[in-house]
């Protein structure tokens, strides 16, 4: 419908009226929401408005590298994560999602030098000392992780599998599935756990369970499940003494 030349021009203005509180703040606001209802590509273009009018906002430069981390856009997060560190050079989330992905041992020491309160810090500690293969070090940084770190918890089930302990192992795998039940590196890391203590219907099941929700990018892990499930689907090895039967 056309509106006279006066209604669109009040309209105009009750529009620019309402713009004008929308500062930075504001759009990184609602980004900050955007990504809590778990829309990432949402929350990215809020928080690059939000850094349109304020360059310098460190918030907004933290909460972009988070919101493309979530998208597996690590390069982009990892630019985001720099901008904040240019900002303010101890900013010690910044410097700990830098170390994880440059898989940085020294500059994970760095961010907890400043801040050696910070979960995150201690949980990529501990991620990095597991790709070190430092699997006891690593399982003491997870004592200082956060309560609903549900990645956390599922990687130190995997530092717990790998040393041994497997009943330890699947009791971790099974509190980062209570805080996080789609969490597919805890359906797989349980089904392992199982498939190594001899479980061979619950691993089988679990196994299943892990193919059902496995996203592509995890390939490597889908074809290793079914690999490992097609095994449990053959009768286990028995030993045959000489001279029985």
């Amino acid at each position: 419908m056309f509106l006279p030349h006066a209604l669109m021009w009040r309209a105009a203005r009750r529009l620019a009226a309402r713009l004008r509180g929308r500062g930075a703040d504001y759009w990184h606001r609602e980004g900050v929401a955007a990504a809590a209802a778990g829309r990432p590509r949402e929350a990215v273009a809020r928080f690059e408005r939000a850094l349109k009018i304020d360059p310098r906002h460190l918030d907004s430069c933290y909460a972009l590298g988070e919101a493309l981390r979530e998208l597996g856009r690590s390069r982009e997060a990892l630019t985001s994560y720099e901008r904040a560190l240019s900002i303010n050079g101890a900013c010690a989330p910044a410097l700990a999602r830098k170390a994880e992905i440059l898989s940085d041992l020294a500059l994970i020491e760095l961010a907890l030098s400043v801040d050696a309160g910070l979960a995150l810090a201690w949980r990529i500690k501990a991620d990095i000392l597991i790709r070190l293969r430092r699997f006891r070090e690593a399982l003491d940084c997870y004592e200082r992780i956060a309560a609903d770190d549900a990645v956390g918890w599922s990687n130190k089930g995997d530092a717990l599998r790998r040393c041994g302990r497997l009943e330890e192992a699947l009791g971790y795998y099974e509190r980062s599935l209570a805080l996080d039940t789609w969490l597919a590196r805890a359906r797989l890391g349980r089904a392992v756990a199982l498939d190594e203590l001899g479980r061979r219907e619950e691993a089988r099941e679990a196994y299943r369970d892990f193919l059902g929700l496995a996203p592509e990018e995890e390939a490597a892990d889908t074809r290793e499940a079914r690999r490992r499930m097609e095994a449990l689907g053959r009768p286990p090895r028995t030993h045959v003494v000489d001279g029985a039967g």
